[in-house]
C-alpha cells in the first residue's frame, strides 16, 4: 500500500466523527463515575492530609480511618496514612478548608485547566506542524486516553505538574530559562519524581557556565524557601513515615509500571512475593539500579547531542516514567506530549509499519487493567510479564526517541 493510500485514510472524515465519538462516551462515563469517587482515594487522602497539616497535626503518623468515618468517605486500609509531599499538602490546604464535595469539584476543575494547558502548550509547541484538525485529534486522543480517564477517577494531580513541565520547556525554547527552571522545580517539589528533569533544565540549552551556575542557583533557592516555608519537620515526618507507605506500594501492586517495579516484582515472584529480608533487599537494590542507569543513559544521550531539543525532553519524559520506582497510570499523562511529537512525525511519512506499530504502541500504554485468574495465580512470573504491558510500551518509546537523538548525534 502506497503513501497515498494511507493520507486518503487519514484524510477521510469518518475518522473525525469516530474519534470525537469516543472521546464523548469517556466523558459521559467519567460523568457516571465522579459523583462516587468524591468520597473514596485519592481525594479523600489528600483532603484528609492537608486537615490535618492545618489541624497541626502529624498527617504522616495520625490514622485516617477515623476522619473517614467522620467526613462520612470510604476508607481505603492499604494507605493508612498521608503519602504526599509536604508542598502538595500546602497546595490543598485551601481546599481542605471547604466542604468535602466542593473541595472535590473545585479540586477536578483544576485539573481540567491543568489539562487545557497541556494541550494549549502542546499546540503552541507543535505550531505549524499540527493543523487545527490535527489538535481536535490531540484533545480527542488525550480525553479518550486511559491515563487521563484514571487520573480523574483518582482526582490525582498530575496533569498539574504535566502542564508545569511542558510550560518550562516553552519558556526554555523561548530563553526565559531561570523560569523554565522553577517551573519544573515546583512540580518536582509537588511530587518529587519531576525533579529527574531538573538537570537537563539546569544544563539548558546554551553553554554558558555562569548561566548554569545561576540557573542551578535559582533552583535551590526555591527549593530552600519551600523547604522552610513548609516546615524542616514535616519533611522529616514525610521522609520517616509516609515514604514507607510509598514503599510497601512499590511491590506487588499491577498498577505500578515502572522498570524497577517490574524488576522486584520478577525477582520476588519466585518467592511468592514474599521473599526472606536479605532477598528482598538485594532486588531492591537491583530495581533500583536498573531504573538509574536507564535514567542516565538517556541523560549521557542527551548531553552527547547538542541539537534536537524536542526529542532530547520527550526522551526524559518518559526516561522519567520508565526509570521511576512509582509510575501508576495516571501518571502517563506526561506523555501527551512525546506521543503527539511521535504521531506528527509519522503523519509526515505515513506506511502501513508505522501507523501499526503506532497502533500497537497506543493499545500498549493504554493497557492499565489487571490480570489475573487462576492460571496466572500459579504461574507467578507469567503474571509479572502480562501485567506490564504499558512499560513495555515505554520502552519502546524511550527507543523510538534514543534512535532518533542518535540519528541527529551522527548527522
Amino acid at each position: 500500500m502506497t503513501t497515498d493510500f494511507w493520507k486518503r485514510i487519514a484524510q477521510n472524515r469518518l475518522l473525525d466523527v469516530g474519534a470525537v465519538g469516543i472521546a464523548l462516551l469517556v466523558v459521559v462515563m467519567l460523568a457516571t463515575k465522579l459523583p462516587e469517587r468524591a468520597k473514596r482515594i485519592d481525594f479523600v487522602h489528600y483532603y484528609l492530609s492537608s486537615r490535618l497539616l492545618l489541624e497541626h497535626k502529624n498527617p504522616y503518623a495520625t490514622p485516617l480511618a477515623p476522619l473517614c468515618e467522620q467526613y462520612g468517605f470510604v476508607c481505603h486500609g492499604d494507605i493508612p496514612t498521608g503519602t504526599n509531599p509536604p508542598p502538595l499538602l500546602w497546595l490543598f490546604a485551601p481546599f481542605a478548608l471547604l466542604p468535602p464535595l466542593g473541595a472535590y469539584c473545585l479540586w477536578q476543575l483544576l485539573q481540567v485547566a491543568a489539562l487545557a494547558v497541556l494541550l494549549w502548550q502542546a499546540r503552541r509547541l507543535l505550531a505549524n506542524r499540527l493543523s487545527a484538525r490535527g489538535f481536535r485529534f490531540l484533545v480527542a486522543a488525550a480525553v479518550a486516553s486511559a491515563p487521563v480517564y484514571w487520573h480523574f477517577y483518582y482526582a490525582q494531580v498530575q496533569l498539574l505538574l504535566a502542564a508545569l513541565a511542558l510550560t518550562g520547556y516553552a519558556w526554555m525554547l523561548r530563553g526565559r530559562t531561570h523560569a523554565a527552571c522553577l517551573a519544573v522545580t515546583a512540580a518536582g517539589l509537588l511530587k518529587l519524581f519531576p525533579l529527574v528533569l531538573v538537570p537537563w533544565f539546569i544544563w539548558g540549552t546554551d553553554g554558558d557556565r555562569r548561566k548554569r551556575i545561576t540557573r542551578a542557583a535559582a533552583v535551590v533557592a526555591l527549593a530552600g524557601l519551600v523547604f522552610l516555608a513548609t516546615g524542616p519537620e514535616l519533611w522529616g515526618q514525610f521522609v520517616r513515615d509516609g515514604m514507607k507507605v510509598v514503599s510497601d506500594w512499590t511491590v506487588n501492586r499491577q498498577s505500578n509500571f515502572s522498570l524497577p517495579s517490574f524488576v522486584m516484582n520478577f525477582g520476588f515472584a519466585a518467592y511468592g512475593f514474599a521473599p526472606p529480608e536479605p532477598v528482598a533487599r538485594v532486588w531492591w537494590r537491583v530495581g533500583a539500579a536498573t531504573g538509574l542507569c536507564l535514567l542516565g543513559a538517556c541523560y549521557t544521550l542527551c548531553l552527547r547531542t547538542k541539537r534536537d531539543m524536542e526529542t532530547q525532553f520527550c526522551l526524559l519524559c518518559v526516561a522519567m516514567l520508565a526509570g521511576g520506582m512509582v509510575t501508576w497510570g495516571n501518571y502517563f499523562v506526561f506523555l501527551i506530549f512525546p506521543m503527539t511529537v511521535l504521531a506528527r512525525r509519522l503523519a509526515a511519512n505515513p506506511g502501513a509499519g508505522g501507523i501499526l506499530g503506532f497502533a500497537l504502541l497506543c493499545a500498549l500504554l493504554n493497557s492499565h487493567g489487571g490480570r489475573a485468574g487462576p492460571f496466572l495465580d500459579e504461574h507467578l512470573h507469567l503474571k509479572v510479564l502480562c501485567n506490564y504491558l504499558p512499560l513495555y510500551g515505554l520502552l519502546v518509546l524511550t527507543f523510538c526517541f534514543a534512535g532518533k537523538l542518535r540519528g541527529s548525534r551522527d548527522g
